[in-house]
């Protein structure tokens, strides 16, 4: 029986995709995984030297816009559907997938098919999607969670191509921003966030990995001691204590952060309501 671990890839048979199945497509999708881990996934991880404050803001915005915190406690089961004969593409979002499970933690491996899967990622061909309640996004994510901020279900809409994707007219987006934005919602980014450098802000378009903030804010919310459920005032002050232990132990000369001006602001302007 194959052993499965955190963010790996389970690769009997059995859970192969049919775009694997040419020894060309396998190969081009095994190299693109590999550089991408080994550029980001691979290196000495440092959090960011961006203000304790603005992170913690971030923290806030992102993963408890919901006002509480949500996460996988459980295995992540995966599947592509939709357009799916862009091997390089594909591959991109799986290693990305896979590099974010093993940041977290959380079991993650490819099921046959998406009738099958927790997770699952749907390429589209579009210009746009039409949906009533957004202005004609390039990308979407459809996460679910029960009333315990446990994850049980996520739906990734992305395009393979978009060639003429445009925000604000002015800056163009990339197909990998839109996986990699989208892959944080659905690990329990419900939220954006506009005070930091994030691939979670609609300002840093042009990125195509997440940044050190990203990575702080992915290992922060899938410390242990966030707890799913935990309601905004003590995940804000847990993911405080999270955030200030790892870049004191990632820049030991630096002093250890002190206690967010953020959180101040916000019990005060509740005092006054």
């Amino acid at each position: 029986m194959e052993t499965r671990r955190p963010g790996r890839q389970v690769n009997g048979n059995a859970v192969m995709p049919g775009w694997l199945d040419s020894r060309a497509a396998r190969a081009c999708a095994v190299l693109a995984c590999a550089i991408l881990l080994s550029a980001c996934g691979g290196r000495d991880w440092k959090p960011t030297l961006q203000s304790h404050d603005q992170l913690v803001r971030a923290f806030d915005e992102a993963a408890l816009a919901r006002g509480f915190v949500m996460k996988w406690a459980g295995p992540i089961r995966y599947a592509t559907d939709g357009r799916t004969e862009d091997a390089a593409r594909l591959a991109y979002a799986e290693a990305a997938l896979l590099r974010m499970a093993a940041m977290a933690g959380v079991e993650a491996y490819r099921v046959p098919h998406v009738s099958a899967a927790n997770f699952a990622l749907v390429f589209s061909n579009v210009e746009a999607f039409g949906l009533p309640s957004a202005s004609r996004p390039f990308c979407y994510a459809v996460p679910m969670a029960d009333n315990n901020g446990h994850m049980t279900k996520v739906t990734l809409h992305l395009n393979i191509n978009m060639p003429n994707a445009f925000y604000g007219q002015t800056q163009q987006i990339t197909p990998e921003y839109c996986i990699v934005h989208e892959l944080m919602h659905g690990f329990g980014f419900r939220g954006h966030s506009h005070t930091t450098y994030s691939i979670l802000s609609y300002g840093n378009i042009g990125l195509q990995d997440m940044t050190e903030a990203d990575e702080l804010l992915l290992r922060t919310l899938y410390d242990e001691r966030m707890k799913p459920g935990l309601q905004r005032w003590p995940a804000l002050y847990q993911a405080h204590e999270i955030m200030a232990e790892l870049r004191h132990a990632a820049y030991p000369d630096q002093p250890r952060p002190g206690f967010p001006a953020y959180i101040e602001k916000l019990a005060a302007r509740l005092k006054q309501h």
